[in-house]
């Protein structure tokens, strides 16, 4: 018998089951000693990296040794799903999230078009964005426009017409800011009309008056007014439609403006108690707001991060509830999970559809309520049935035939994901005490100061993107060029038109009541802005990380000559980095193909350059190879019109470099160099020579 066959064979009776391997045990002091070898002499220090997400990464998780687990965090492990403080899931048995498609086409009939296309392509809930002007009521003549677009609705007869043929008593969610009390009356007049019962009603209304003003860096009616008219919508709803979620707390604003794991929980957590605090002035207790919430994150790439902190998140908001007051039984809030914005592409867009099914994946193992994964060309513009549809299916396959839902918490008990988790808690508390020392997250707006510290962290995240240290696929790393781009959809980005004339509507009486009358008789949203007091200050700067990248593309096309001198085993590495690294500048290496050998190749390679119309020119060539190379054939370029040369590569010692630089070097070409100003430089030299 062999082998294989003796190793797969039934065990006889008594005898352990064989296995395929056997593999003594290794600990940890085996594998500190290997990898000390590896590394020639460096400390392991070297392997723990530092993320952007206010935690270290440890090279090794094998047990207590590292990233310890206190006891508090064992406890909540020891909890099954459903169990306070449902560090392992919102709820018992087989987890079903809600496939949630993202509505925000700016045109109401567009947006009542997608959704109803949606739901009959597979998607079981639906999450209109209202247009952030409305959300923040936001009706300063020559407002900026939005960042990210949203529906347009001026008034009851477009929200019957966004909400047609859409089941009011079906599991959809408005995110409406400060909108919420006309919202919430212009839905509980169309139930009315719809012969609905309101208690059946179970949609969410969003209102959450920070992210709306941190938006826009302006609050109609300000911060008073908005809470007063949101208390105001609970107070009804709770009477009416006991089912109706209406507070939103979305830390995804936050997210577009570059905040990290930790400081997107912990942001999260400041809304949640901001908004108790608050309300709970108004006379609306946490017993009342708990059950009513709905807690909103995004996720990117970065997956395990990503599951420990959805993780992180749902265990400190229950336990940031329970503290307040809110009973056991309401104190899971369900997280809405929506993938990144920022992390999209418009070059290469169909990475977007990896990138999706991360996102999904990352909610589904993380137990996540419900998942909005967003449409490959969101990047583009209006994403048409196809890209929408297959949004829907990525989670569709994840559900229903890889089953991922069917085990709960699968990440749990991996001391990886367990001291992630932990890490990402306590640095997210950590920023709640700073913030909440401060005076909380509206104050921390109105004086700038968590914009400036957004600021630092976009800044931080895209300069490394900048270098290519932090790889976006199709952007910074395996760009191509010349590449189709899919079909999309015309978005066009609406402005109200004459909202900002539109004399406001004072309401002595600001109750639901009241409120759906006015709709009733023809008074739009807008004129029911309180306009007699705002709140400013500077909005969140929110970019796509890809947006200089594709800012060079978009450009046009270029080309620069490469001169590749020397033999090709010593340089073909260089080539390959020089082409994909001028790619992701919207760059055709010239002549890269070419090679440029023996005591004649400097002559030879100015030849080429001279036919060549750039004035820019890349040299790859071996280390050794420069300081002989370069001072003989720079000349030549420049006598033949060269403005900038660049060389891939360049030697780490100061000296050395200094040496090139005084031979002629404008840029070096390296890994980890300053990638997006050195194709900056080089396209500028494109253009000018062009005319363009």
């Amino acid at each position: 018998m062999s082998g294989y066959d003796a190793a797969v064979s039934e065990p006889r009776s008594g005898e352990a089951p064989p296995r395929l391997c056997e593999f003594p045990p290794v600990g940890r002091d085996a594998w500190e000693r290997r990898a000390l070898r590896e590394l020639a002499g460096a400390p392991l220090e070297v392997l723990r990296r530092q993320t952007r997400h206010g935690v270290t990464l440890e090279p090794l998780y094998c047990g207590d040794e590292i990233g310890q687990i206190s006891q508090e965090q064992r406890a909540a492990l020891g909890r099954s799903p459903g169990e306070a403080p449902f560090l392992r899931g919102a709820q018992a048995g087989e987890h079903r999230w809600s496939i949630r498609q993202t509505i925000d086409t700016t045109s109401v009939r567009a947006a009542n078009a997608d959704a109803r296309a949606d739901l009959a392509n597979g998607a079981d809930s639906l999450w209109f964005r209202l247009d952030e002007r409305m959300q923040a009521g936001d009706r300063r003549p020559g407002a900026p426009g939005p960042i990210r677009p949203g529906v347009v609705v001026r008034d009851l007869e477009e929200l019957d017409a966004l909400l047609d043929g859409i089941d009011l008593a079906g599991d959809l969610v408005i995110e409406a800011g400060v909108a919420a009390l006309p919202i919430t009356a212009g839905v509980l007049t169309l139930a009315e009309r719809r012969g609905l019962d309101p208690r059946a009603l179970r949609l969410t209304i969003g209102g959450d008056p920070i992210s709306a003003f941190a938006l826009r860096g302006h609050l109609g009616g300000g911060l008073d007014r908005a809470y007063e008219d949101l208390a105001a919508s609970l107070r009804s709803l709770a009477e009416t439609a006991p089912q109706v979620r209406t507070v939103l707390a979305t830390a995804v604003p936050y997210a577009d403006a570059g905040a990290g794991a930790s400081e997107e929980i912990a942001l999260l957590l400041c809304t949640i108690i901001d908004h108790v605090r608050r309300l709970g002035r108004l006379g609306i207790g946490v017993e009342l707001i708990a059950p009513r919430l709905l807690a909103a994150l995004s996720v990117d790439r970065d997956l395990f991060v990503g599951i420990a902190k959805v993780r992180a998140a749902r265990l400190l908001a229950a336990r940031v509830l329970l503290a307040c007051g809110a009973p056991a039984q309401s104190a899971s809030v369900p997280l809405h999970l929506e993938g990144s914005w920022r992390e999209l592409s418009a070059f290469d867009p169909w990475v977007n559809l990896l990138r999706g099914t991360t996102s999904a994946f990352v909610g589904a193992i993380a137990g996540a309520q419900s998942i909005a994964t967003p449409a490959f060309t969101d990047a583009l513009g209006r994403a048409d049935e196809d890209a929408r549809r297959m949004a829907s299916n990525t989670q569709l396959l994840l559900r229903e035939e890889c089953h991922l839902g069917r085990v709960a918490d699968p990440a749990g008990g991996s001391w990886y994901v367990e001291s992630l988790t932990e890490s990402l808690a306590r640095a997210a508390w950590e920023r709640v005490q700073e913030i909440e020392a401060a005076g909380g997250i509206a104050a921390e707006l109105g004086r700038g100061a968590l914009q400036r510290r957004l600021a630092d962290a976009s800044s931080s995240a895209a300069a490394d993107v900048a270098r290519a240290r932090s790889p976006i696929t199709g952007v910074n790393r395996y760009a191509i060029n010349g590449e189709g781009t899919p079909s999309v959809l015309e978005r066009t980005l609406l402005s109200p038109p004459h909202e900002a004339e539109v004399a406001p509507l004072p309401l002595a009486d600001r109750s639901v009541g009241a409120v759906a009358d006015a709709l009733g008789e023809g008074v739009t949203f807008a004129a029911l802005v309180d306009a007699g007091a705002t709140d400013d200050a500077p909005a969140l700067v929110r970019e796509r990380l890809a947006a200089p990248f594709e800012a060079l593309r978009g450009a046009g096309a270029a080309s620069i000559p490469v001169l590749c001198v020397g033999a090709l085993a010593a340089i073909k590495p260089r080539i390959d980095f020089t082409q994909a690294l001028l790619a992701s500048g919207g760059i055709v290496a010239e002549g890269a193909d070419t090679l440029f050998d023996g005591a004649s190749a400097a002559d030879a390679a100015a030849a080429s350059f001279a036919q060549a119309t750039s004035r820019a020119a890349v040299i790859v060539a071996t280390e050794d190879d420069y300081p002989v190379l370069l001072p003989r054939l720079i000349p030549e370029l420049q006598r033949t019109g060269a403005e900038v040369i660049a060389i891939a590569g360049g030697p780490k010692d100061e000296a050395a470099k200094a040496a090139l630089v005084a031979a002629g070097v404008d840029l070096f070409l390296a890994r980890g160099g300053e990638a997006l100003s050195a194709l900056r430089r080089l396209r500028a030299t494109i253009t000018r020579e062009a005319g363009r």
